[in-house]
């Protein structure tokens, strides 16, 4: 099992690290966050940026050998031990605005407009064109840009900004927090709760557990892990040292994130082919029964909730009765017996 900030030879080879993020901090030259993907077991490829700007992201393939050999060849000496990290999401493109749409529009709009009152005839002739070059520049501006993210949870942050005393720290058998034993227990404590919590409010989420189901589903690697990590959690803390009890709380913190965002990158394609389709309509009709305004619409849509679920019966989603019962009391209150289960 890999442990987070422990410290990897500099004589590692690229094929051992395959999956892995990893600190570099060079003599010469800024610390790097780097990961590597092997392809076919004689390539890697590698994703790496500069702490001070981790959304500045540069990617580029090696040959499997000695990983310090292959990254000098193209960053310079690097000679030192890396730091392993816990997964690195990169920065990527996201989601636009909702309103990315009518916006974009209502500039194509515009320029035409003013393309036409200009009354010369040249502009007017290219009106379209600029529209269009108009209206594709604010749809691209309109896009969102997700940011290079440290999958940790709870209240573990680690960003540039601190990833490199962090990890240093930690590797070294330190724990960079100046509170008091019992202060730290007593925060280990609720960063332990906020996991469970979490992770209970979205499993009474109906509409969240039906779209992002691999996060109930044990047969999930990342959801696996978490689990068993969660169970590893229901422990006496007064049986483990400070630094043993921070440990785990960070293990289910990361384990909790990694799960989560394993989940919600796959969506609903981690159901059966055949069940993609009903869960979408058992996915609407339960946002329906959430907002419907009379009893009948309430009725009608919960009916169909349960009558989908009863007909996909897969376990990981969520049982026809508790469907009933979440959608028509609240996760609020619902959850309180839910949260004798974790």
């Amino acid at each position: 099992m890999t442990r987070f900030f422990a410290t990897m030879p500099a004589t590692v080879q690229a094929r051992a690290v395959a999956g892995m993020s990893l600190l570099a901090i060079p003599e010469d030259r800024p610390p790097i966050v780097l990961s590597l993907t092997v392809f076919d077991g004689s390539t890697s490829t590698v994703r790496l940026a500069p702490v001070s700007n981790l959304d500045s992201v540069r990617t580029f393939t090696i040959d499997d050998g000695q990983l310090t050999e292959r990254l000098s060849k193209r960053l310079g000496e690097v000679r030192n031990d890396f730091i392993i990290l816990p997964p690195v999401e990169w920065a990527k493109s996201g989601h636009g605005l909702a309103a990315r749409g009518p916006i974009t529009a209502v500039v194509a709009l515009l320029v035409i407009t003013l393309a036409l009152l200009t009354g010369v005839t040249v502009i007017a002739a290219l009106a379209i064109p600029l529209a269009a070059v108009a209206g594709a520049l604010t749809w691209h501006l309109l896009r969102r840009r997700q940011p290079t993210r440290i999958l940790t949870a709870g209240d573990l942050r680690i960003d540039g900004s601190n990833v490199v005393e962090y990890a240093t720290a930690r590797s070294l058998g330190e724990r960079p927090d100046a509170r008091t034993e019992t202060q730290r227990r007593e925060a280990i404590a609720a960063r332990i709760d906020a996991v469970r919590t979490g992770y209970v409010d979205l499993r009474d989420d109906i509409v969240y557990r039906i779209e992002n189901p691999a996060l109930f589903d044990a047969a999930s690697p990342a959801t696996s892990a978490f689990e068993v990590t969660l169970v590893r959690s229901d422990v006496d803390p007064g049986s483990l040292t400070i630094d043993e009890y921070d440990t785990l709380a960070a293990d289910l913190e990361i384990a909790f994130a990694v799960a989560r965002d394993n989940a919600e990158t796959l969506g609903m394609a981690h159901l059966p082919l055949g069940a993609v389709e009903d869960a979408r309509r058992a996915s609407k009709a339960a946002r329906l029964a959430r907002r419907a305004t009379s009893d009948g619409e309430r009725e009608a849509a919960l009916a169909q909730v349960v009558r989908i679920l009863e007909s996909l019966a897969l376990h990981y989603l969520p049982a026809p009765a508790t469907a009933r019962r979440q959608l028509t009391t609240g996760p609020a209150q619902s959850s309180e017996t839910a949260a004798s289960d974790v």
